[in-house]
């Protein structure tokens, strides 16, 4: 699934017309009349503009093309105010839509014709001040001339700053992709999240009520069904309600958990995962940058944390008197754990590989959720939203920690989330059911707890597992042994795997591809290298950072930014001047795979031609060009002379051998 996202990326990233398209799109929907309140076009903007990079063409046409998207946006909207004035008028104020439109009026008859202009560069109100000029009468002969250069001066501004930060970062064309996909799993995937959840619970707290009431009383008089229900929903109860909402989120998650598991047996594979030299998108994302991150978020949401919190807050419930919290708590938390590892058993023992639920992420769910449940029942109604804010975004974070690490699969922690959401809101059905008011301020209580024990617990697992979670994550794929003849006539190993093609699935195949599988030891490759006049790369350190800010290009202080491969990190990088202002850059990363007999490991090489250049006045970096005379794999060639050289499949890697000086290609 992660692998799809990478292919739907990449067109977008290549492909300047469906770049265009896509930002045309984003600013039409970002200035749409409402449409915009919901949609993260800045964000999505930005990020385009990070994709492309220093590309001044480029850049020009796609400020034209988020200013035309801005232009129908706000014109349509303008449109639809003079259209529908008099139902827009008589939108309650107390509903979201009509909240806005009131902001909308407010700034409307402070600053007059004006907002126009000034809305353009306010977030919130960018799609509501123009369906408000609209619905006021403000003649078009004053709304168009504002609208427009407001447009003209706005998708610049989206442009410059996202294509200076990816130029920085690195070379958009290699760089691009991954700053767009890690932002967008970050950022716009958290984004959705948390606002998925409150407008959703927005959403559900105005306008249930009537439906649960109706559908209470239906299932009440129901012949069968009232059997079940109608001691669950008594008259006057003030859990009524919540008991029906709890049941609708059960229902859904269950739908969810039965639709992710039948297309699991549908899509079975018959070999059982195994860690490979793969290339992936979660291994393209993987950076030893980051990995201390995510290595702190996956030991703060690991078993052992689970376990602190668990039995901190049973050891509470069982102090403070409350014996159905604990009951319930034990069965929410401790029968759901059982379940998760009952229905992974399950799914293992078949003759194919189905992916299970990630059953750490199963118990964090259950832990947060029903806690959350607990609080809530004691919380005021304003007040319950932001606490299921925060458990939502915890639980995100701990999720994509263990897809990061590599310790879950995407759709093991979908499977999990399922079943364990639907498994806290049975028991929270009987729990609001069953529990009576708590005392005061007891929610807080327990609030204060979970974090307490929690933090505690985080503190804990990283003191005991951050060295050696750390240490496996930077390790080498286990080595795996092939025969030498066999790579070398066909490339693959007797069951037909091969070497990944490319480093990252992230960007253009012909940009991210390797060039050469080159069968060496360490030192033998690095003297062919330094023989034929190889440079080392300039250290990242002060001088560095001088070079890329000096006012003069000096090419030999300026340093070419690390590249990782499945997080690991070039093991062999190295340059060599052309001497017209163009430089080779060769980086190697060592392959999983040994050849039998002599265990001589198989690199990974990358090579590029690049050029210094300086980004608007502002700094100076390397670009990369175009290299159709494979310059750089004749200086390759040049410095192993002796060894055997074999051309690859179409568009696929060389393969080199320097078993011996005396062989030749």
């Amino acid at each position: 699934m992660m692998d799809r996202l990478g292919q739907f990326i990449e067109p977008l990233l290549a492909d300047p017309a469906m770049l265009l398209a896509a930002g045309f799109l984003i600013a039409f929907l970002e200035a749409l009349a409402v449409v915009g309140l919901i949609v993260p076009g800045i964000l999505l903007l930005l990020l385009i503009g990070a994709g492309i990079g220093w590309d001044p063409p480029l850049m020009a046409a796609l400020s034209a093309a988020f200013a035309l998207g801005a232009m129908l946006g706000d014109g349509l909207s303008y449109l639809l105010g003079r259209r529908y004035r008099d139902r827009l008028a008589a939108l309650p104020p107390e509903s979201r839509t009509g909240r806005w439109l009131g902001r909308g009026r407010a700034f409307f008859r402070r600053h007059g014709g004006r907002s126009v202009f000034i809305a353009r560069f306010v977030g919130p109100l960018r799609p509501i001040v123009p369906v408000v000029a609209g619905s006021l009468g403000l003649p078009a002969r004053h709304f168009l001339p504002r609208m427009v250069i407001a447009c003209l001066l706005w998708a610049p501004a989206m442009v410059v700053p996202g294509a200076l930060f990816g130029e920085s970062l690195e070379l958009a064309a290699e760089f691009g992709g991954r700053l767009v996909v890690l932002l967008l799993v970050l950022l716009i995937g958290g984004w959705l999240a948390i606002n998925g959840v409150r407008i959703g619970y927005d959403l559900a707290s105005r306008r249930s009520t009537w439906w649960l009431k109706r559908l209470g009383q239906w299932l009440r008089r129901h012949p069968r069904l009232g059997r079940l229900a109608g001691p669950l929903l008594v008259p006057g109860q003030r859990e009524v309600i919540p008991v029906l909402g709890l049941a609708g989120v059960l229902l859904l998650s269950s739908a969810v958990l039965l639709t992710l598991l039948t297309l699991a047996l549908l899509t079975a594979s018959p070999m059982l995962p195994e860690r490979v030299a793969a290339t992936t998108l979660s291994g393209s994302l993987r950076t030893p940058l980051a990995d201390p991150v995510f290595v702190v978020l996956g030991l703060a949401g690991s078993p052992v944390v689970v376990l602190v919190v668990g039995l901190g807050l049973a050891a509470f419930f069982a102090a403070a008197g409350r014996r159905l919290a604990l009951i319930h708590w034990g069965l929410a938390v401790g029968v759901g754990s059982l379940l998760a590892y009952g229905l992974a058993a399950l799914l293992g023992a078949l003759p194919m590989y189905v992916p299970g639920p990630d059953l750490p992420f199963a118990a964090l769910v259950l832990l947060h959720g029903f806690a959350a449940v607990i609080a809530a029942k004691d919380l005021p109604a304003t007040r319950r939203k932001w606490l299921y804010l925060a458990v939502t975004a915890a639980l995100m974070l701990f999720g994509f920690a263990r897809l990061y690490l590599g310790q879950a699969q995407l759709y093991s922690l979908a499977i999990a989330l399922a079943l364990a959401v639907g498994w806290v809101t049975l028991i929270g059905i009987a729990y609001r059911v069953r529990v009576g008011p708590s005392p005061r301020r007891w929610a807080h209580r327990l609030i204060g707890l979970f974090v307490m024990f929690g933090l505690g617990g985080a503190v804990a697992a990283n003191a005991l597992g951050y060295g050696a979670l750390l240490d496996t994550q930077q390790q080498p794929l286990p080595s795996v042994v092939v025969d030498a003849e066999r790579w070398w006539t066909t490339g693959a190993r007797a069951s037909g795997e091969t070497l990944s093609s490319r480093r990252t699935v992230l960007g253009s195949a012909a940009v991210q591809r390797f060039d050469v599988q080159l069968a060496a030891r360490a030192e033998t490759f690095r003297r062919a290298l330094d023989a034929a006049g190889w440079q080392p790369l300039p250290p990242l350190d002060a001088n560095a950072l001088r070079a890329v800010f000096r006012s003069r290009l000096v090419p030999e202080a300026l340093p070419h930014l690390p590249r990782d491969y499945n997080g690991q990190a070039q093991q062999i990088a190295r340059r060599l001047p052309l001497g017209d202002g163009r430089w080779v850059v060769l980086r190697a990363w060592r392959s999983s795979w040994r050849l039998s007999p002599d265990e001589r490991p198989v690199w990974l090489i990358q090579m590029r031609l690049v050029e210094p250049v300086t980004v608007a006045g502002l700094f100076n970096t390397w670009r990369r060009l175009d290299d159709p005379a494979d310059e750089a794999m004749q200086r390759l060639r040049a410095a192993g002379e002796a060894w055997r050289w074999r051309s690859g499949a179409p568009d696929g890697p060389w393969r080199a051998d320097a078993r011996g000086s005396d062989l030749s290609g």
